[in-house]
């Protein structure tokens, strides 16, 4: 009984519902939204689709094929549907007269889509946005734009590279990609690279059932610094981090770098305004057991602005990247640190004086070797072939590092190996165990491991005949192609003088005879006119353009071996050396590579070679040459002595 009362009450509902439903059809074919749950709540209903109608089912109900379920039909209810109505495109306008009045025109697409409507828009306020779009026609474009205006830069440590694998996808997701891939090389947003950068692609879905093409840049993330500039002048870099706290009673989360060499540790913020008081406090820090800030980077050249302006009317220049200028500060309290350095103390000890009297009378003959000069301990030696006698300036430990910084690391250093980066500190400075930190810290450059191959000893070849005159022979190799620089320079013409072993390199836009033969005249009008050039068989060297100059200027031709380029070593150990060298100093920006050149040839000129003894400098000058390191003794040097006013 009460199931019947039951089925009659429905069916009285049914009817009632039917009979207010709104009056409208739909054919066979037209496209329709239905009200259905959200893939959010099941407690929130939207209108979905579009989806086609099939066929009328009864006076009120419909059935619909859902494409979004694989083609599968439901009936549904006429007060669940409305009519689905495409929005008109918008053509795109021809450009007006007054089109160079408006600035650069705005690139457009051959077939452009009209800008999506929200659903919950009004008809009528969809006619005025459609008619909106119409009038501005010119400046919307489908396609997505690009600007030089900004750069962004993000800074990562030397030396590291986030390579990562594509993630695996099914065959459906990979035609996906490709079509994606090509379709952003087409309009530029994207270009083939061969960098050894990689990161993963991901496809997330929308809505409706579109994907989203993204890239995962976490591990991108992990890797990146911030560089953080302390109130003492010094600049340095932290790694990024997720740090969350509570202020005035709200959770913060922001990304910031943290320094863990402080005393108590300390959050450097970056992109949230609470944190310049911190960082202020924890800056203005000076009493310290440690020298952090006075142990930066010797060369901060890209820490300091210049104002200077442009004069007005004179003809601009391209802006091009130079290598930073070192720059040095004295240090009064040098001789200070010597005395109080656990590894210096006991040689101090034995030769301090006190009102001119040694306090030990027999360190004379227990420590000859070490002398007070202005107060600062040196170690003296003297050369057994030619009886000069040498200085060099003990360093302390806490200064060690800003030595081997400017021994190795800066551009006129050129990141040379142990021997050579050992010999040009130890002109200079010294401290004992030097050797084996020398040898540690060559051995864990990042950019060392990243860019020197392994040495493999080779037994030795039969030599050419010794010269003793300076650049009575030269060898000439080229090298490239390079990435264009800015200035247009895609080799190198290397030149070596076999008596010195004194190094030139000249950058070249193209290897045509001309640009070689103008190249090694502008070497030959400052050294002077070799007897001998020793070259490979290439076009280059072998055209007559090089033979006509070579008569001309009583020069005689010597050629290797064919694909036997080791009867050039020298030049080929030269080339190797080069681009090693410049291949860490352009991580950043491979179009300045020309602009380091001139600070690595000073790097291989300064320190000796191991075939003479001496440096190509000090053999073709007479003279040692004034380096950085020699800046950082003598400021020094030169600062006051303790308790002298």
């Amino acid at each position: 009984m009460s199931r019947e009362n039951l089925l009659q009450a429905q069916e009285r509902q049914q009817r009632l519902y039917n009979r207010g439903a709104r009056l409208r059809q739909f054919t066979p074919g037209e496209k329709v939204l239905v009200l259905l749950p959200s893939s959010n709540s099941k407690l929130l209903a939207k209108w979905q689709g579009p989806f086609e109608v099939t066929r009328q089912v009864g006076d009120v109900d419909y059935e619909v094929v859902r494409s979004d379920r694989g083609g599968a039909t439901q009936i549904y209810h006429l007060n669940l549907l409305k009519a689905w109505r495409e929005a008109e495109s918008v053509a795109l306008v021809s450009a007006v007269p007054e089109r160079e009045e408006l600035g650069p025109e705005v690139p457009k697409a051959a077939d452009p889509t009209p800008l999506p409507y929200e659903a919950r828009l009004s008809e009528d306020q969809r006619m005025d946005i459609a008619q909106l779009q119409k009038q501005f026609a010119d400046v919307f474009s489908p396609l997505p734009g690009r600007t030089d205006l900004i750069a962004h830069r993000i800074e990562t440590p030397p030396g590291v590279t986030v390579r990562s694998r594509p993630y695996r996808m099914p065959e459906h997701k990979r035609k996906v990609v490709q079509g994606e891939l090509a379709s952003m090389l087409e309009m530029g947003v994207i270009e083939e690279s061969h960098s050894a950068w990689c990161s993963p692609i991901v496809l997330v879905p929308k809505k409706d059932g579109s994907v989203r093409f993204c890239v995962d840049y976490r591990r991108v993330n992990n890797a990146s610094r911030v560089r953080i500039r302390c109130v003492h002048g010094d600049v340095h870099e932290y790694p990024i981090v997720s740090v969350e706290f509570r202020h005035r009673g709200k959770k913060h989360s922001v990304k910031a770098a943290v320094s863990s060499r402080l005393t108590h540790p300390v959050i450097l913020g970056t992109d949230w305004p609470g944190f310049d008081k911190l960082m202020g406090l924890a800056a203005g820090v000076r009493s310290r057991p440690t020298g952090l800030c006075g142990m930066c980077a010797v060369l901060s050249g890209d820490a300091r602005s210049s104002d200077a302006a442009d004069g007005e009317g004179e003809s601009a220049e391209p802006l091009v990247e130079t290598p930073p200028v070192p720059g040095f500060r004295s240090m009064e309290d040098f001789p200070l640190e010597q005395s109080r350095d656990d590894t210096l103390r006991s040689a101090y000890d034995q030769v301090i004086r006190i009102d001119g009297q040694l306090v030990r009378p027999d360190a004379a003959q227990s420590y000859p070797h070490f002398s007070l000069i202005r107060d600062r301990l040196y170690r003296v030696s003297r050369d057994t072939l030619t009886g000069q006698e040498n200085t060099q300036l003990l360093v302390p430990k806490s200064r060690r590092e800003m030595i081997f910084q400017a021994a190795h690391y800066n551009p006129m250093a050129g990141h040379m190996g142990y021997e050579k980066t050992l010999d040009r500190i130890m002109t200079r400075f010294y401290w004992p165990g030097i050797r084996g930190d020398v040898r540690r810290r060559c051995a864990s450059c990042p950019e060392c491991q990243l860019v020197n191959a392994p040495a493999i000893p080779r037994a030795p070849l039969r030599p050419l005949p010794l010269v003793e005159v300076p650049f009575e022979r030269i060898g000439m190799d080229l090298i490239g192609p390079f990435h264009r620089s800015a200035r247009g320079y895609r080799f190198v013409l290397v030149l070596m003088d076999y008596a010195t072993r004194y190094p030139e390199a000249v950058p070249l836009r193209n290897i045509s005879a001309k640009s070689v033969a103008q190249a090694l005249f502008q070497v030959i009008s400052r050294v002077g006119i070799p007897r001998e050039i020793l070259t490979d068989q290439g076009t280059s060297f072998m055209s007559r353009t090089l033979r006509e100059l070579y008569g001309l200027l009583g020069i005689k031709s010597i050629r290797t071996s064919v694909y036997h380029p080791q009867t050039d070593g020298l030049v080929e150990r030269m080339n190797k050396t080069l681009k090693s060298m410049i291949r860490k100093f352009i991580s950043e920006d491979e179009r300045n590579w020309d602009n380091w050149l001139d600070p690595l040839l000073f790097a291989v000129r300064e320190v000796p070679q191991a075939s003479t003894g001496f440096s190509p400098f000090e053999l073709l000058f007479g003279r040692t040459p004034r380096g950085v390191l020699d800046l950082i003794k003598e400021s020094w040097e030169e600062g006051p002595s303790p308790g002298k006013n």
